[in-house]
């Protein structure tokens, strides 16, 4: 190889790994700095940022390029973009975790979050997989507050939402508790286990690989048996009588 094939070839390369490390860095800084940052705008300051470098380092061949020749820019020096375009959503859906909000009172109630309004949530009554409302929101502190039809706060509550989790906030639970279900299935035969969530709280950090919400798992078949596997559920219910002392 020619010493300016080879020049040109390590210009490449230094172009591209300028364009890997900043569109990865900014897909990993956009949603930590900026939380309240979309998807959209993420991807495209990512992209801009991986645009960076290709732009910085491009130049006008002398000549056009001769058949046989490589071209002066050659398709796999804008893989960067690509690798930027795959990484952006996925670390914005990990800094913004899943949070599920349920309205057990007996009327709508808004919720605010840092004082901003986010959604209006009507009652619900009973268990039921399509009960509340799915938000994300940026990991990190949050400040939750529940106002009614009369602008009047019912509920406040600082919180901390935790990047890649599940969560859940149930502000007005009087009287109803929550477990987690998990079903397992396996050639040994099916079996569940309940963990109770603390019923002193009305904000709750999950496991990340919640399946259902407020329905029982499938009961388990010979497919699931030889399969195996587990799901969980978020469930629903009146809370048990408090144990007389002995």
């Amino acid at each position: 190889m020619l010493p300016s094939a080879e020049s040109a070839t390590t210009r490449r390369l230094a172009v591209l790994l300028a364009s890997v490390l900043g569109g990865v860095v900014c897909a990993i800084a956009v949603p930590l700095a900026w939380p309240k940052a979309g998807m959209l705008t993420a991807l495209c300051a990512t992209l801009g940022m991986a645009s960076w470098p290709l732009i910085l380092g491009a130049r006008r061949p002398a000549q056009a390029p001769q058949p046989g020749r490589t071209p002066a820019h050659p398709l796999w020096q804008f893989s960067g973009l690509l690798l930027s375009a795959l990484i952006s959503p996925l670390a914005h859906h990990y800094f913004h975790p899943l949070l599920r909000v349920l309205n057990l009172g007996s009327a709508s109630f808004t919720l605010l979050v840092d004082g901003q309004a986010l959604l209006t949530l009507p009652p619900t009554s009973s268990e039921s997989p399509f009960a509340g409302a799915e938000l994300r929101l940026g990991a990190g502190a949050h400040q939750f507050a529940i106002r009614n039809a009369q602008g009047i706060t019912m509920s406040q509550t600082a919180v901390h939402l935790v990047a890649g989790a599940v969560h859940l906030y149930a502000p007005l639970r009087k009287g109803q508790c929550f477990w987690l279900e998990t079903a397992h299935y396996g050639r040994a035969g099916d079996a569940v286990d309940r963990q109770a969530l603390s019923p002193d709280e009305q904000f709750w950090l999950l496991p990340a690989e919640v399946d259902f919400w407020f329905t029982a798992p499938p009961a388990g078949s010979g497919g699931s048996r030889l399969s195996g596997g587990a799901v969980t559920a978020v469930r629903q219910g009146p809370c048990p009588p408090p144990r007389e002392a002995q």
